[in-house]
């Protein structure tokens, strides 16, 4: 996710918002820095944070983050989807690239919200360590939820 934002960034001079909603402490956001700060968290589960209270700058210039945010005291709350569609209308206001960091569908489908406001998504496949049937999976998960415009990334283990 870094080094696509530093494409778009650097290479097209576009201003591109990263968005950690992994909603784990392996995301973009602790990478950089930031597993404390509110972020998605806080909007996805009705804190009255507005976007530009959670922006962070980064070091790249034209690269900004949304962290992956704090966990709400009361863990049975409801996730707010109409919160997830307001949050990305207004990043689009903002921002050239939105760019959206999410654990695998396959496991959790409790945030197909974010997929479903996305123009693309993009499964990264790992050459020799992703499963045929854990890719079938996904493909599963978004054809049950009407999500149709879904590329798949080839990439080289470490």
């Amino acid at each position: 996710m870094l080094m696509l934002s530093f494409f778009i960034a650097d290479e097209l001079g576009r201003r591109v918002l990263m968005v950690d909603a992994t909603l784990r402490q392996s995301g973009v956001g602790a990478t950089l820095g930031h597993q404390d700060a509110p972020g998605m968290l806080d909007v996805m589960y009705g804190s009255d944070c507005r976007l530009k209270d959670l922006i962070v700058s980064t070091v790249r210039r034209n690269i900004s983050l949304i962290p992956g945010g704090r966990l709400p005291l009361n863990p049975r709350l409801v996730l707010r989807a109409d919160r997830i569609a307001d949050f990305f209308a207004e990043a689009r206001r903002e921002f050239d690239y939105v760019l959206v960091q999410q654990t695998a569908i396959s496991d959790d489908t409790r945030y197909l919200d974010f997929v479903g406001e996305a123009d693309l998504t993009l499964i990264l496949v790992a050459e020799g360590s992703t499963l045929v049937d854990e890719l079938g999976k996904c493909t599963t998960v978004f054809r049950d939820h009407d999500v149709s415009n879904v590329r798949v990334v080839m990439t080289t283990p470490k």
